[in-house]
């Protein structure tokens, strides 16, 4: 009876040893589970570090690219203002040249008007125009180039009288009027003035206005060909 009891009580503490290694291998396996599960949770609403950064990566082209875009037209923006702003300074420099050799020309000098029966002629006067001191020497001679010390002083006596800078001048003609004398016809650059002046070469003293014609219109404009530049200069013996 003994050994029947020994027997029976082992098989039950088997029993109960197998009961509790399978309660806990399923205990083990849940709790696997539910860490797996859980990782793949935290996985899927953080993302992976590694892709986020490759998804960076590839954006930041993308970025300095625009960037670099904006850049570029805020440059191209800026020349395009230094331009406009450039050349609005130079036409206000050049009003302001023309506005003082008018000033100049005309401010301390007597005119006379002259009475003309050339239709052409909107007003002629003469004035006490002082003649262009000279850096030429020994006898003259009229020079028709236009690189020419002689052509420089003519020029200038030219603006002298009218106002309007050699670098105004447009369809500028020149032709003599006698010994020691020419005739400058010219409009300036805007065509919306037209100027015949005389000018005549005072021995040792240099280039002087005589007379002013302010014209309708240019009258040697023909001269020039439609296809020449508006700033020509041409001359006439």
């Amino acid at each position: 009876m003994p050994e029947e009891y020994d027997y029976h009580l082992s098989r039950t503490n088997r029993f109960e040893k197998r009961r509790k290694n399978k309660k806990l291998l399923i205990i083990f396996s849940i709790s696997a589970a539910v860490i797996l599960l859980l990782f793949f949770t935290v996985q899927l609403i953080t993302g992976d570090p590694a892709e986020e950064q490759s998804a960076q990566n590839d954006q930041q082209p993308v970025q300095d690219s625009e960037q670099t875009e904006q850049a570029n037209q805020s440059d191209i923006d800026g020349l395009e203002d230094k331009d406009n702003a450039d050349k609005e300074q130079s036409d206000e420099e050049s009003t302001i040249r023309n506005d003082e050799a008018e000033a100049n020309s005309n401010s301390n000098v007597k005119l006379e008007k002259v009475e003309t029966d050339d239709e052409l002629v909107v007003n002629a006067y003469t004035g006490d125009w002082s003649p262009i001191p000279t850096e030429q020497s020994g006898p003259h001679e009229i020079s028709w180039e236009q690189e020419s010390q002689d052509w420089e002083e003519m020029m200038e006596a030219a603006t002298l009288a009218t106002g309007v800078t050699q670098e105004d001048m447009s369809y500028l003609w020149v032709s003599g009027d006698g010994p020691q004398k020419v005739v400058a016809t010219f409009s300036n650059k805007a065509e919306s003035e037209h100027y015949r002046v005389y000018l005549s070469w005072i021995e040792n003293e240099g280039w002087q206005p005589q007379r002013v014609d302010e014209l309708k219109e240019n009258d040697q404009r023909h001269r020039f060909n439609s296809d020449e530049s508006s700033e020509e200069e041409s001359t006439e013996e």
